[in-house]
């Protein structure tokens, strides 16, 4: 302790620290603030009201969008050089720091195609660091989860204490840290491997025997398709899906399933833009349904919640209404059930909660249309598929 703080604080030369003067939690919100702070008042940029970490300057046709990660990561979308510079310059001119193309960023390669006009990101540099920490597995695999793991989320775990449990302590211990890697590059751009990690993130307590071995499985198949990624196009065209469309058809669109089980079911969904997946998910749903349309319409609201919140941030991007998004489910029952809760008696047990499809049915923000389940590319966010089904879909998302 400064000799000068000891008497005044009535401490001796040495005391505990109770806690650091730096690190503190409120310090990045503080940050945050003051660069938002300037961005909007010496730069003239806008926050977006659904997304706090994305601001816009428009001027025009021309426009500069900022998306903030973790507060001292900016990556820089523009359509206009001169405009572009002068925010860089204005920033810059107040904050130390460098900018430079935007090839890699928190893990996540980036490809960009400016003849073509598209897009790709990829998590080859992520994968490579997991396979260096953890090694290469000696099997190669196909797919990111055999069919035969289908009931891996039923197997009986290991009791805490037990022989088994000792026993698996030292691939667990390297388990508990695999995983959430794996967990990350499915998050930033790998859905087709969603659902495996999911399950897999599930028991990172005690994981049985045949866990480790789908770990291993999973890392084999991120390590034979290191290089694939979604890509975003504004060209694009829905591939692979042969069904009637609505005139709604353009822009954003969704697809919702679920894998309906003795158990509480998996929902799985995916939203699409120009081409490539924005947002996906596998979920395990919070209650047991009793039939095969509850577990699809519970599946169809997560997915409905997501496609509202990314329909206000297109909008408010954009400065436009986009218009009514698709959402396509291969269950016929639960396609009637979104348009009209009436429909169906038997299912007045829903919870009311996950009913607000109707409403944004009639308010034309959604429009649910039935698909064939052969053409669901959700499906595969809900089970292990077999390779030609699972490469299928896996054309549909991710190139």
């Amino acid at each position: 302790m400064p000799a000068d703080l000891q008497k005044t604080l009535g401490v001796s030369e040495y005391c505990w620290l109770a806690k650091a003067a730096y690190g503190l939690p409120s310090a990045p919100r503080g940050w945050y603030k003051h660069v938002v702070k300037f961005l909007t008042d010496s730069c003239g940029m806008r926050l977006l009201k659904q997304d706090e970490a994305i601001l816009i300057l428009r001027r025009g046709k021309s426009y500069v969008r900022i998306c903030m990660y973790v507060l001292d990561d900016f990556a820089v979308f523009s359509n206009d050089r001169i405009l572009y510079e002068e925010v860089r310059d204005k920033y810059f001119a107040q904050f130390e720091g460098e900018a430079g193309p935007l090839d890699y960023m928190l893990g996540v390669n980036f490809d960009i195609n400016f003849a073509e006009q598209s897009i790709r990101l990829y998590a080859t540099s992520s994968i490579n660091k997991i396979l260096e920490r953890f090694g290469k597995p000696q099997r190669p695999s196909k797919v990111p989860m055999v069919e035969q793991d289908a009931d891996l989320q039923y197997v009986d775990l290991p009791e805490i204490g037990s022989a088994e449990h000792h026993a698996l302590r030292d691939r667990a211990a390297r388990y508990q840290s695999l995983v959430p890697s794996m967990l990350y590059v499915a998050t930033t751009s790998r859905p087709d491997v969603c659902f495996a990690v999911g399950i897999l993130c599930r028991c990172l307590a005690n994981p049985s025997a045949r866990h480790l071995e789908a770990a291993d499985t999973l890392l084999s198949y991120l390590m034979d398709s290191k290089d694939l990624g979604v890509k975003y196009s504004h060209n694009s065209s829905k591939a692979g899906l042969s069904v009637i469309y609505s005139s709604l058809k353009e822009g954003l669109y969704a697809m919702s399933d679920s894998d309906w089980s003795s158990g509480k079911s998996i929902s799985g969904y995916v939203l699409l833009l120009a081409g490539g997946p924005v947002v996906w998910g596998s979920k395990k749903q919070p209650v047991t349904a009793l039939s095969s349309t509850e577990a699809e319409y519970y599946s169809a609201s997560a997915c409905g919640v997501e496609t509202l919140a990314t329909r206000h941030v297109v909008n408010e991007d954009l400065d436009t209404t986009i218009q009514a998004t698709p959402v396509y489910i291969d269950n016929s029952a639960c396609v009637s059930l979104a348009k009209d809760f009436n429909s169906c008696k038997r299912a007045k047990h829903i919870n009311r909660r996950v009913n607000f499809l109707n409403d944004y049915v009639d308010q034309k923000e959604m429009e649910i249309l039935s698909i064939s389940t052969h053409d669901n590319t959700a499906d595969i966010f809900t089970k292990p598929l077999g390779k030609i089904k699972f490469l299928k879909h896996r054309l549909s998302l991710m190139v």
